[in-house]
């Protein structure tokens, strides 16, 4: 089969045979209507139209219309036709985006052999929009080939410029960097090539930390408080953060709790979430505590598992900057981002930095701060390390020098109430 386009040809093996005046080269498709020939016309038709979807789908997906080179077309067509799997032999002509576009094929029906769970939708756009950065990369360059032996020390200086010359944050491009490396080792793993120039020192993933934010006990007492009986949208909102605020679970988990998964103390009101984590797979159990308990009785016989209705992450994000500046969180809060090289700062009010992600952190930062040993902590938030945990919570200097005041005044005067 031949598939033409801007200039470029095509030709797909289809492991079919026909003789030669039986054969319409216009139609490319038989002329007889012999019976022999009738499952032959449509194998045909069916890789034609397989083709047609695939090659409209990659332009769709890809920025400023970009055309599909031959090789990145042909790997296309054989994972639709033939599978996902590639037996080893037939990996060894796989070319770089030949790989690109199978991980992120992978990734859209697959499942990471690490955790044994679904790829995040994270995972697959992150590859998806390096195969698009890369296109325009290439085309900024008039590359004319590009391949596994292209990933060198070089590239790397030259795709950094590339990106930040399109006013990208250090944190997007070191993504990309990441990604970068990523398929590399997977190419590595499968035999693809030999180039190790990723694995250079140099050859680093930049980061830069960003403002994230929590919101102290006293902030989320007063949110609990706040009269939101006028507005249910935001009513609903506030207590879905007060939820994620006080069992440490990320949005994607503390938002799908079911009833089987509470296990509370009829005599004494107290008890436990027993949740099997979607990110790592691991079951946690975390103590009720007071404001879910509240939560619990308020929710009791309104929803199936007695607890607020859950939403989307995005819509979460939008409407929890609302609630926070009807709450009135406007404490200013310096932001430094790297764009295009440049370090741009700037002030926001704390509300508007408010987001899913503020939950887990809140619930780490507070317990930390009462004294809760990190360990236990980190039985639940998932930590695998102290210095990941450190890394992760948000004590301000004040709260360090708080801390060190306490402990230090306890020790001179045991007998002293420190308030």
């Amino acid at each position: 089969m031949v598939c033409r386009w801007n200039n470029q040809r095509l030709v797909y093996p289809t492991d079919v045979s026909i003789i030669p005046n039986e054969w319409d080269l216009v139609k490319q498709l038989p002329t007889t209507k012999n019976a022999i020939y009738s499952e032959t016309k449509q194998r045909l038709t069916d890789i034609k139209n397989i083709a047609e979807n695939e090659f409209r789908k990659f332009v769709n997906d890809s920025d400023d219309n970009y055309l599909p080179s031959k090789d990145e077309l042909k790997g296309l067509l054989y994972l639709k036709i033939n599978g996902v799997v590639i037996q080893p032999k037939e990996q060894e002509g796989l070319t770089f985006f030949q790989l690109v576009e199978k991980l992120i094929e992978e990734r859209k029906t697959g499942i990471n052999p690490r955790s044994g769970k679904n790829y995040s939708i994270g995972s697959y756009n992150e590859v998806r929009i390096l195969r698009d950065k890369l296109n325009e990369f290439i085309k900024s360059r008039r590359i004319k080939a590009f391949g596994f032996e292209n990933i060198t020390l070089n590239f790397y200086y030259d795709f950094m410029k590339f990106l930040k010359g399109k006013n990208y944050s250090t944190n997007y491009i070191g993504k990309m960097v990441k990604v970068v490396k990523m398929v590399m080792n997977e190419g590595l793993e499968r035999k693809l090539h030999a180039n190790l120039d990723f694995k250079l020192k140099r050859f680093v993933k930049s980061t830069e930390e960003t403002p994230q934010i929590y919101l102290t006990q006293k902030e989320l007492s007063h949110l609990e408080r706040l009269d939101l009986s006028l507005n249910k949208r935001l009513d609903g909102v506030r207590d879905l953060l007060i939820l994620g605020a006080w069992t440490g679970l990320r949005f994607s988990d503390f938002t799908k709790i079911r009833k089987n998964d509470i296990n509370l103390n009829a005599k004494d009101g107290k008890g436990y979430i027993l949740k099997k984590t979607a990110k790592t797979g691991e079951t946690v159990q975390i103590p009720i505590l007071e404001p879910v308990i509240r939560l619990l009785n308020k929710y009791r016989g309104l929803t199936p598992n007695g607890l607020p209705v859950a939403i989307s992450n995005q819509r979460f994000n939008d409407y929890v900057k609302e609630l926070g500046q009807i709450a009135g969180l406007d404490e200013p809060i310096e932001t430094a981002v790297t764009k295009g090289g440049m370090v741009v700062t700037k002030s926001i009010p704390k509300y508007q930095a408010l987001s899913s992600h503020v939950c887990r952190r809140s619930f780490a930062t507070n317990l930390f701060e009462m004294g809760v040993p990190t360990l236990t902590i980190r039985a639940i938030t998932g930590h695998k390390t102290e210095t990941a945990f450190l890394r992760y919570i948000r004590v301000t200097p004040k709260g360090h020098a708080d801390e060190i005041s306490r402990i230090v005044n306890l020790r001179m005067n045991p007998f002293k109430k420190v308030g």
